[in-house]
């Protein structure tokens, strides 16, 4: 979540119910023991409309002004702070709030449905973001009075509006991607250059660096010779999410917070291992993030991300960057829409190791045995046919379940011949 949104919500201090209940006991019992002269009934309006006289007098004036605000809890991961606070109290007021509902973000559990504070101290109810992208935390219903219970302000305030973006997860395993296609990094090429993997030992030349004489080899022929080494590249990756349809099952993420998940973590370990990476969003519900390498590549993806609008009309057309034979693809997707499968033989026609990563099945877990789970899981047996042509024309299909989803799927990838650039 980036930076602090405060919605504010006016709201008029209107008598309460109790003061307008004494006020006709009072008006009535006065005007009865005046009719009948009876100084008991009289004696008895006094006190009810004491009370409300002493109400009126202590209603403040004008509108009461309730701030809800939303910061990070640098504490936890994905935590924030929802505080509702009222900056100009008068003096003895009580405030009373709920807590925010709303499918992208949850309170711990147990917790209160509402909570109350003496002398209109600030609410702070923690809360756990959830999703991705822009996420209302929903409307927050307040009611602001005084101790006597004389006068009350009561609404409801919109919750503001954030950018939300969980931390990102590692893959917790090693690099295994083949078929280098760039200048520096951590994987070796079939081609001679500056490495720490050798490749081969070859006579001595005009120009060799002292330092690459086997001396063991020498030892044995008597002529000089030197090692060769293999030039480390990086490997090209591109994370393609696809956002043209979205699901989501009762109570549960939808199918682009678990996509968002899968390209953060996947981000996250390659850019560690100096690969280059490139998202791109077949919906184009997010700008395209060209191919780059290191932690600023990282947070550049990650902040691309977390602004992706979910109201956005998804585009006609797949958006993706000019990609090279040999880049590996990892398609994020439910894979659910006919342009996405086509997009996909696509780059397979192309020469590009395409990986699909099915983000559909978490979430018909998340929404257990409810009815849109049901339906859910007849769209995925629907889907089967689909799933069977991509596995027959090379393209793995993976579900993400964890950070661990995709560790076989390197490796299988990682064991393949490939031919360096």
């Amino acid at each position: 979540m980036s930076g602090t949104a405060v919605a504010r919500a006016p709201s008029p201090a209107l008598p309460s119910a109790a003061v307008i209940r004494a006020l006709v006991a009072g008006v009535v019992l006065a005007g009865l023991g005046v009719t009948t002269s009876a100084t008991e009934v009289v004696v008895l309006a006094v006190p009810l409309l004491l009370y409300v006289v002493v109400a009126e007098a202590l209603r403040p004036p004008g509108e009461i002004v309730v701030e809800v605000s939303c910061h990070e809890d640098a504490a936890a991961d994905g935590m924030v702070g929802l505080t509702v606070s009222v900056p100009d109290a008068p003096a003895g007021a009580l405030l009373v709030s709920s807590t925010p509902g709303t499918v992208g973000a949850r309170t711990p559990e147990p917790w209160p449905p509402a909570l109350a504070t003496p002398a209109c101290e600030p609410i702070t109810s923690p809360l756990r973001l959830v999703r991705w992208g822009q996420v209302s935390l929903g409307d927050v219903t307040y009611a602001v009075g005084d101790l006597l219970g004389g006068w009350r302000a009561v609404g409801t305030a919109s919750g503001p509006t954030l950018v939300s973006r969980p931390p990102a997860r590692d893959l917790l395993i090693e690099s295994v991607v083949r078929q280098p296609t760039g200048a520096v990094g951590r994987h070796p090429s079939a081609r001679r250059g500056d490495g720490s993997e050798m490749a081969d030992i070859r006579p001595w030349a005009p120009g060799d660096s002292p330092r690459r004489i086997n001396w063991r080899a020498f030892a044995r022929t008597g002529i000089h010779h030197v090692n060769t080494m293999r030039a480390e590249r990086e490997a090209s990756v591109l994370i393609a999410l696809d956002s043209r349809i979205f699901v989501r099952a009762a109570g549960g993420a939808d199918t682009i917070d678990v996509a968002c998940e899968a390209a953060s973590a996947l981000t996250h370990h390659f850019t560690r291992r100096g690969d280059r990476v490139a998202v791109a969003d077949l919906g184009g519900r997010i700008p395209l993030v060209p191919f780059g390498v290191g932690r600023r590549q990282a947070a550049r993806v990650l902040d691309t991300l977390a602004g992706l609008d979910r109201n956005a009309r998804p585009s006609v057309h797949p958006l993706l960057p000019p990609v090279r034979p040999g880049t590996h693809v990892y398609v994020l997707s439910p894979l659910l829409d006919a342009v996405t499968v086509e997009t996909v033989l696509r780059l397979v026609s192309l020469g590009c190791p395409v990986a699909c990563v099915d983000v559909l099945t978490a979430v018909i877990g998340e929404g257990a045995a409810s009815e849109e789970a049901l339906a859910l899981r007849l769209r995925a047996l629907e889907r089967q046919p689909t799933v069977e042509a991509l596995t027959d024309r090379g393209v793995p299909v993976v579900v993400w379940a964890s950070p661990t989803s995709l560790a076989h799927l390197l490796r299988v990838q990682g064991s393949r011949p490939g031919a360096g650039r």
